[in-house]
């Protein structure tokens, strides 16, 4: 949401999931026959107000609550679960096995002189959150930093912008703290899930990860493929990133 001459903005990604997931361990050496499914039920604010300090900076604080609760083995992964990449890793940093929580609030700057956020045709952007996570802040479970890095720029092949050259940088990293396991940067889990594209969500987990008026709205289709036959199809609207 946009205020008045996008003098300030409101940002949210906000989820309410009955789900699961299939885990793999921690780094990129995991391999498929590792899998592991993990049933949970998931509970996301992540909410932020950015005010425009300067033309074509923008500044702000944010929220974020992330909740992980009702853990348990997913259907078929009951043998298995007691050696779960998820158990041994909590155990091993004396996090709760049923829920785990992260409750905390950011510093936020970005930069950005596209000339769309929904179909850049030219311009750059350049985004931090810094996001500090406190335990027992609304029933956290561990102090954790974590710092989140957003970078993309594009450059119009003709004079229409049509056809464009786009780049994508984009870090998550957990620079101090113990994260819980659920929390730790993982593929397709920015905001969109538009990264890693021919891995599943989740599928490469870790404390770092580091990937490369008119709307303009595009209807998109993408193929993505990774290694050990991983692949997949993707449908959405606006652009890639």
């Amino acid at each position: 949401m946009f205020g008045r001459d996008d003098r300030f903005e409101l940002d949210g990604d906000n989820r309410a999931q009955w789900t699961s997931q299939d885990t793999f361990g921690l780094g990129t050496s995991t391999m498929p026959e590792d899998e592991v499914n993990m049933a949970f039920n998931y509970f996301r604010l992540y909410d932020t107000v950015n005010v425009t300090l300067r033309r074509n900076v923008l500044a702000g604080i944010g929220f974020h609550y992330s909740a992980h609760v009702d853990v348990g083995p997913g259907e078929g992964a009951e043998t298995g679960w007691s050696e779960s990449p998820y158990v041994a890793y909590s155990e091993a940093n004396g996090l709760p096995l049923e829920s785990q929580t992260s409750a905390g609030v950011s510093v936020n700057l970005r930069a950005d002189t596209r000339d769309s956020a929904i179909n850049a045709g030219r311009g750059w952007m350049a985004s931090m959150s810094d996001r500090p996570f406190f335990k027992d802040f609304l029933g956290g479970d561990s102090t954790w930093q974590e710092l989140y890095l957003d970078t993309r720029t594009f450059k119009a092949l003709d004079a229409r912008g049509r056809p464009k050259l786009a780049f994508w940088l984009w870090g998550d990293f957990v620079v101090t703290g113990i994260a819980p396991f659920p929390d730790l940067p993982a593929t397709g889990m920015d905001k969109y899930g538009r990264s890693s594209r021919g891995y599943a969500e989740g599928r490469f987990r870790g404390e770092r990860l580091l990937l490369n008026k008119r709307s303009k709205t595009n209807l998109c289709f993408d193929v993505g493929v990774g290694k050990h036959g991983s692949k997949g199809l993707y449908l959405a609207v606006q652009e890639a990133f």
